[in-house]
């Protein structure tokens, strides 16, 4: 009996010995999977959750844009927005000339005067604490709209019909107030401009402005066009997307890193290869990040959206880019960790050997 039982056993071992096999390379094909796709989640998960947290948050983003004010390129880019808003919009020169009657051959270089006049004053107004504090309300006002307006709130109409703007008509009235103050004496009182509320819309704006200049406006004036049509509804669903996956991926980020665990054959292995594995596409998203802000300032529909706009998503993504850093060294450390304990239990092993 004992030998037919030994008999039986030992021909069953093959067999067994083959199926253990197969589950295990099966097991290490899942593990690779399933590294794989921790290490994607990862990525997607650092980028999702770094958008909710820097340039999807306006008071963040506020802050962000803050010291783009005190940029030099910028103050030029708004000084001569400003001064051509002013001068064709506003008449400025024909109201500094009407009580002036110069002679034709005059009025060329005149107008050249006054141009570079208003130009010098708006540059100094907008070095000016003044104008710090609006362009942190108009950052803050365009940012909480265009969040509304990207997740379909408020929305009438479809999306791909409307125009996200930024307002920069308190900017040039606050500059055409600064500009009147510094005017000589006989020409202070030429332009007689309106006080503006501060929760005064932009139409009310413009027509209070209108109403003093006893002219029209155009309802562009003042308004700066960042995204229409359909890039505006391409960003809106980017925005709802990164809204689901801020909170999803994560969560299957982490199912997925205790998967790898517990369907692993050697854990400690498995841990070097997703801390390699994290660290790799953190590298990968860092080295990548500079060539993004190039691409999503280039949709900006005006050119001074794209001078204003792009040098604050390429300050956010360094953000981005330090945060990769640090991911990338814990993964580093994490492996190194994991490959430590292991050496030290061979090491263990060998003595404990050698002493036997």
């Amino acid at each position: 009996m004992e030998e037919t039982y030994g008999t039986l056993f030992n021909a069953r071992q093959p067999g067994e010995r083959a199926r253990h096999a197969a589950s295990h390379r099966a097991r290490r094909s899942l593990t690779w999977v399933l590294i794989v796709l921790c290490c994607l989640g990862l990525l997607g998960s650092t980028v999702a959750v770094w958008a909710q947290l820097y340039p999807l948050n306006t008071e963040r983003w506020v802050e962000a844009a803050a010291p783009v004010s005190k940029n030099p390129a910028v103050t030029s880019v708004l000084s001569d927005y400003a001064t051509r808003e002013m001068m064709e919009k506003l008449q400025i020169e024909q109201h500094l000339t009407k009580l002036l009657p110069i002679p034709s051959f005059l009025a060329s270089p005149l107008t050249n005067t006054v141009r570079t006049y208003t130009h010098t004053e708006l540059a100094n107004f907008f070095q000016s604490a003044a104008f710090q504090q609006a362009w942190d309300q108009i950052n803050r006002q365009t940012h909480a709209r265009a969040l509304a307006m990207l997740r379909g709130e408020n929305v009438h109409g479809r999306i791909a019909e409307q125009a996200l703007t930024v307002n920069l008509l308190p900017v040039i009235f606050q500059g055409a107030q600064d500009f009147n103050q510094h005017l000589p004496a006989p020409f202070s009182s030429l332009i007689q401009l309106p006080t503006l509320p501060a929760s005064a819309t932009p139409d009310q704006q413009r027509q209070a402005l209108s109403q003093a200049l006893t002219k029209p406006l155009p309802p562009t004036f003042g308004q700066v066009i960042l995204y229409q049509g359909p890039q505006l509804a391409l960003a809106s669903r980017a925005i709802k997307l990164v809204d689901v996956l801020a909170i999803a991926l994560p969560l299957a980020t982490l199912v997925l890193l205790v998967l790898a665990l517990l369907v692993s054959v050697h854990r400690r292995r498995t841990v070097i290869q997703l801390g390699l594995g994290a660290a790799m596409v953190m590298l990968l998203l860092a080295v990548w990040l500079p060539y993004v802000a190039r691409p999503v300032a280039a949709a900006l529909q005006n050119g001074i959206a794209r001078d204003l706009v792009g040098k604050v998503i390429a300050g956010e993504l360094r953000s981005l880019q330090v945060v990769c850093l640090w991911l990338l060294a814990a993964g580093l450390l994490a492996a190194l960790i994991a490959f430590l304990c292991g050496h030290r239990a061979r090491l263990s092993a060998r003595f404990a050997r050698a002493n036997s």
